[in-house]
């Protein structure tokens, strides 16, 4: 195989098997996919990735928002006894004969609640990277318009974090689609939006990678795999991506995504202990490459929160530096890494 070839989203699966979402399915899962081959042969190589402060590793803490609202209407004021119960209940029955028709009142879920994350990393003076659907309501997956969550992006952008887009299903194989929810989100904060992780992890080998450069995105982190935890191609480490439809390196580069909280959970089904333990297992070999753990929690995923705020306790104690995703994308272009990797696979 051409070494350059393992800088590509090359189908490794000659069956090219799916899974119910639509995502290619990853051979190299559990114990080949615990190890971070390629980034440990670079660093045995001599290429290292040098972390500020000279820290023995990076961590990325990156949140998709998927959801906000709740599906559905609020429900009708029921009766609970009381005067004040019994004035909300006959101002509802005015309402609804007389008044004008409206929408169904959207509520945000507390569930979902993405300001914990916010004030959390605030407190830690820690930067985190926030992937936001940009969809319209007629689009799959619809949960909110970007204008009715401006407080959010300026709460992200206030915290020092990153704003980047959670592609929709359709931007991996659409250009158009692409542009228009990127143009969107832009359009929202009044800046470039520089980084890109698509819905699901989908990706479609041979059209993605040129429409990622066509959007003139600085770099993805949709390498991932949500069937468990790992080291997709195995790097932790940022690197360049060859495209082999057009022959030459892409103007992006790729941030490996590393752990998924459902990976753990729901994929897995791991209990907590066992999910513990893969954690750490992951944290050392990040740690032996001098990588970076790139670590994804939804901010509607919060049936194990306890363990992703035990994994932050962890990691504070650690010989680490935390960092956005296109925080760390800047330092590896700007040190040269990225070219010196191209220079060892080939150029």
């Amino acid at each position: 195989m051409n070494k350059k070839e393992t800088l590509s989203f090359k189908n490794e699966n000659p069956f090219c098997l799916y899974d119910s979402n639509s995502r290619l399915i990853h051979p190299r899962l559990y114990e080949t996919f615990l190890q971070p081959i390629e980034s440990k042969q670079l660093k045995d190589d001599g290429i290292v990735f040098q972390h500020m402060n000279n820290a023995e590793f990076g961590v990325i803490i990156s949140h998709d928002v998927d959801h906000i609202y709740a599906q559905g209407s609020i429900e009708n004021p029921r009766y609970k006894g009381g005067l004040k119960n019994l004035s909300q209940l006959f101002l509802h029955d005015i309402k609804s004969r007389f008044g004008s028709k409206q929408s169904p009142q959207r509520i945000r879920k507390n569930e979902f609640d993405i300001y914990r994350f916010i004030d959390w990393e605030l407190k830690n003076n820690i930067s985190a990277s926030y992937y936001f659907l940009s969809l319209m309501e007629s689009d799959e997956d619809f949960n909110y318009y970007l204008d009715e969550i401006q407080d959010v992006l300026l709460a992200v952008a206030q915290s020092n974090g990153e704003i980047a887009l959670h592609g929709g299903h359709q931007t991996t194989i659409r250009l158009d689609a692409m542009l228009s929810e990127k143009s969107r989100l832009e359009s929202l904060c009044n800046k470039k939006i520089n980084g890109f992780r698509s819905h699901y992890l989908k990706w479609t080998p041979g059209q993605t990678e040129s429409i990622l450069e066509s959007a003139n995105f600085e770099y993805d982190t949709s390498w991932g795999s949500a069937q468990q935890p790992g080291f997709v191609k195995g790097f932790c480490t940022p690197h360049p991506v060859w495209d082999a439809q057009r022959g030459c390196y892409c103007s992006w580069i790729e941030v490996p995504l590393i752990a998924m909280d459902c990976s753990f959970f729901d994929y897995m089904k791991l209990n907590q202990h066992s999910a513990w333990e893969l954690f750490l297992s992951l944290v050392n070999k990040v740690k032996s490459c001098n990588g970076i753990l790139t670590i994804l929690w939804h901010n509607s995923y919060h049936k194990h929160l306890n363990f992703y705020w035990k994994m932050l306790e962890f990691l504070q104690q650690q010989d680490c530096t935390f960092d956005t995703s296109h925080g760390f994308v800047q330092q590896a272009k700007n040190s040269g890494y990225i070219d010196r990797v191209k220079h060892y696979y080939g150029t």
